[in-house]
């Protein structure tokens, strides 16, 4: 049986990208899933380069690693683009 739930997917209302320490980067998004508020998630991986990403949410303000972020590219912006696809 296959699983044909779709899930919802999020305008993405501004990318922000800021340099940080030890060569990473640091992204800011502002993403509306339909029916909610807007919120802002922030993502710090390496620059340039698929490697270990954390991700910062108001629920995970300390950060949780994204399993296996180099499923979704180079990281940089196109990079936050489709962790939200």
């Amino acid at each position: 049986m296959s699983d044909t739930t779709t899930r919802p997917v999020p305008a993405i209302d501004n990318i922000t990208s800021y340099a940080s320490m030890a060569d990473t980067r640091f992204y800011v998004v502002t993403v509306r899933y339909p029916g909610e508020n807007a919120r802002r998630v922030g993502f710090q991986g390496p620059a340039g380069d698929a490697g270990p990403v954390v991700m910062i949410t108001q629920a995970y303000p300390d950060g949780m690693f994204v399993d296996d972020p180099s499923r979704f590219g180079e990281f940089g912006s196109d990079w936050v683009r489709n962790f939200f696809a």
